[in-house]
């Protein structure tokens, strides 16, 4: 999703069975192009040795240098302080 000219914020909470928090910023500004999603997701599961957590951070940055060419950058974080959930 991008939309151009304008800065914009997407959100969402789930609380059936897990609990899912996100959210997602992104726009233009001038020059720079930016994305930011964040998330965390946790369940209990719903058999033994199977809870789970996981928080991700996804962001992109690109900035035109000029009419040919353009600076990109991307970062990625993954953090899964306890896993027990066979299927991941």
């Amino acid at each position: 999703m991008r939309r151009r000219d304008s800065n914009w914020v997407r959100t969402g909470i789930r609380i059936i069975e897990y609990q899912r928090y996100a959210g997602v910023v992104g726009g233009d500004t001038g020059p720079v192009n930016y994305l930011l999603d964040v998330s965390h997701f946790q369940t209990d599961g719903y058999r033994r040795h199977s809870e789970a957590q996981r928080n991700l951070l996804n962001g992109k940055v690109r900035v035109k240098l000029d009419d040919v060419s353009q600076l990109t950058f991307i970062a990625n974080a993954v953090e899964m302080p306890f896993v027990q959930d066979p299927w991941g």
